[in-house]
């Protein structure tokens, strides 16, 4: 070993002699707060860390020595993480690492050992922090620290002058109204030269509402700033009272006679624009005008015709004049493309059947193709209904509201499930059917098409589980004769066993019974007032597997 070698080797040791006699307990503060990483053990530095840390360099890849600090930067009142915080890194006097906190407050800052750095924090409307303190040489170790913000007080102030439009007079004695949030916060009068001031908050919605006899009332609805002390100048002038004639307005359909909410409705007079509102849920709209005066209304909505009219007011301000509008719409069509699939592998499905329907009325009948594509044409700004059939698949049913653009294209993706054999109802585990389609022709026990079709799914999975037993009970509602609900009952149960029976059931597979309405589900016995829905829930053809 050459002899500079050897004593480079010495210098090392004794470095790390040096260093491992010092006691680190700590960041050291300088300025402003403190940074104490309490619970960090302390790690002893190989020769190559300590040569490492003497570098005078800010690289961190050169380094093998390093610390990360992390926190959350809080506010002081509510202990609430703060977004938008600038937090800013300094190393002998340069800035070497910017960042400013997200919703969440958090910063993470990556530290070379044994560096004096300066952190600053600053945030508008809040009392900045800046914090000196120096790395240990304790590397790969994590220092956290959460910082907290004290918010600085901050207020503005509002004034003006109140003046008549009329004339540029200073207004006396005028009520003016300070709200936050809708609140009153304060009301005073304007002094004899007609100002008003008020004390704000910063960064606050207010509004300041004027009221004066004889004059119509002004308003304005305004933001404060983080800036403090900024001095707001707002003047108002106020319309003398003259005489007004109020016009009340409905807009109706011309089609279908009902009223049109958000109608745009434009007021103007000698072609120069007055004023402007919008019809409410109920069609209706409300203008005060000059009286004996002639203007025009002019009203519009998307795929409806505009509609101007010129109206005169009389002198009685006393009486509104009301007036009807019907505008009429104008054709929209949409183009409603889509497929169907299958919601468990999403497989295209075929010869499937869709509904449409309007308001309960049935529009248009498809049946998918090969592709499992459909078109439908739909009028704009309609609700619609869509109901979905194929055998062994579950009867669905979804709805959709047309947009307002006239022949664009809407594309929709339309998902059937397959038929599930079984289903648990009351503890006891029965045949899935559509309980929509277990019915009989009324007071007979001659089987539906629709009745037929659920027999046929029953067939099929007794025919897929040979292993189960049927038992088919029958019900009835309240309404009718005792006697002929409990006949009618069991004359249908056998009729389904023997439907059953005709298509290769076993009979030792089968049994049931009818029992009128001494099971019924809910309260609606004889004697009781009940809604049809509710006598609807007794009337059921039940398939209670027996043995599974």
């Amino acid at each position: 070993m050459k002899t500079t070698h050897i004593v480079i080797l010495f210098l090392l040791i004794g470095f790390q002699t040096s260093v491992m006699s010092m006691d680190y307990n700590g960041l050291g503060t300088q300025v402003n707060d403190s940074i104490s990483p309490n619970g960090i053990a302390k790690k002893q530095l190989t020769p190559k860390e300590i040569k490492n840390v003497i570098i005078a360099d800010t690289d961190f890849n050169r380094y093998s020595c390093f610390q990360i600090m992390q926190g959350v930067i809080r506010n002081t009142a509510d202990n609430k993480p703060m977004h938008n915080v600038h937090v800013i890194l300094s190393l002998n006097g340069k800035v070497i690492k910017k960042i400013v906190t997200d919703n969440t407050g958090q910063y993470q800052l990556k530290l070379l050992c044994n560096k004096t750095y300066d952190l600053k924090i600053k945030i508008t409307g809040f009392e900045g922090k800046t914090i000196t303190f120096k790395s240990d040489i304790k590397t790969n170790t994590i220092i956290k620290k959460d910082i907290y913000l004290d918010g600085a007080y901050c207020y503005q102030t509002i004034s003006g002058t109140i003046r008549s439009s009329k004339n540029a007079t200073l207004i006396s004695g005028a009520s003016v109204t300070l709200l936050k949030n809708n609140k009153k916060i304060k009301t005073v009068k304007t002094l004899e030269d007609g100002t008003y001031s008020f004390s704000l908050d910063c960064y606050k919605t207010y509004s300041v509402e004027v009221e004066k006899e004889h004059y119509t009332a002004n308003s304005i609805l305004f933001n404060t700033s983080l800036v403090p002390q900024m001095a707001l100048i707002r003047h108002f002038s106020l319309q003398t009272i003259n005489c007004t004639k109020t016009i009340n307005g409905v807009v109706k359909n011309e089609k279908t006679n009902t009223p049109m909410n958000n109608v745009d409705v434009e007021l103007s007079k000698d072609g120069r624009f007055v004023k402007a509102t919008t019809t409410n849920t109920s069609g209706k709209f409300s203008f005060d005008v000059p009286c004996n005066s002639v203007f025009t209304l002019s009203l519009q909505k998307l795929n409806f015709q505009k509609l101007m009219r010129a109206l005169e007011s009389d002198s009685n301000d006393k009486k509104a004049r009301n007036v009807e509008f019907k505008l009429k719409p104008l054709d929209c069509k949409q183009i409603i493309k889509g497929i169907v699939r299958n919601s468990s592998n999403n497989s295209i499905e075929s010869d499937v059947k869709l509904q449409f329907f309007n308001a309960n009325k049935l529009v248009k009948t498809i049946t998918t193709g090969v592709d499992g594509s459909f078109t439908f044409n739909a009028e704009c700004f309609k609700s619609y209904k869509v109901t979905t059939s194929k055998p062994f698949y579950t009867d669905g049913s979804q709805y959709f509201v047309s947009g307002n653009k006239n022949n664009s294209i809407v594309n929709k993706t339309i998902k059937i499930s397959p038929v599930l054999d079984f289903i648990q109802v009351r503890e006891m585990l029965m045949v899935k059917v559509n309980p929509n389609n277990l019915s009989f022709v009324l007071n007979k026990n001659t089987l539906t098409d629709a009745l037929i079709k659920e027999l046929n799914k029953v067939i099929t999975i007794m025919e897929k589980h040979p292993y189960i037993r049927l038992e088919i009970n029958i019900h009835t509602d309240s309404r009718a004769n005792d006697n002929l609900n409990m006949s009618l009952s069991k004359e249908r149960a056998q009729k389904i066993i023997d439907y059953l029976i005709s298509k290769d059931i076993s009979s030792d597979r089968l049994t049931g019974d009818g029992y009128g309405e001494t099971q019924l589900l809910n309260h609606c016995s004889n004697g009781v007032k009940c809604k049809n829905y509710e006598h609807l829930k007794n009337r059921r053809i039940e398939f209670i597997v027996l043995d599974n």
